[in-house]
């Protein structure tokens, strides 16, 4: 099923948490954790622009088309401690 693995990618390129993306999103946490699960299709038309605004805050480059294929193979690791800083820069 599309991108389950890659909005996890993404989210752990852009340092971002499932819950800070869920309030970005205006959602309930566990709608991204269905999507990125693959229980449910995200709305990519939603989703680019935040991704786009989130990876602008933390001064990253972004492309839409890693919705699909994942970010950089450059990307940071998988690891308990992704979900780093918040949008206001503050210490997680």
């Amino acid at each position: 099923m599309w991108g389950m693995s890659c909005i996890n990618a993404c989210l752990r390129y852009l340092s971002v948490g499932r819950t800070e993306f869920a309030e970005a999103l205006g959602v309930d946490p566990s709608t991204v954790s269905r999507w990125a699960s693959g229980a449910r299709a995200a709305p990519l038309a939603e989703l680019r622009p935040i991704l786009r605004g989130l990876a602008e805050a933390r001064g990253l480059s972004w492309d839409d088309a890693w919705l699909f294929d994942g970010p950089p193979s450059d990307a940071p690791p998988a690891d308990e401690d992704w979900a780093k800083p918040a949008l206001t820069g503050e210490a997680a």
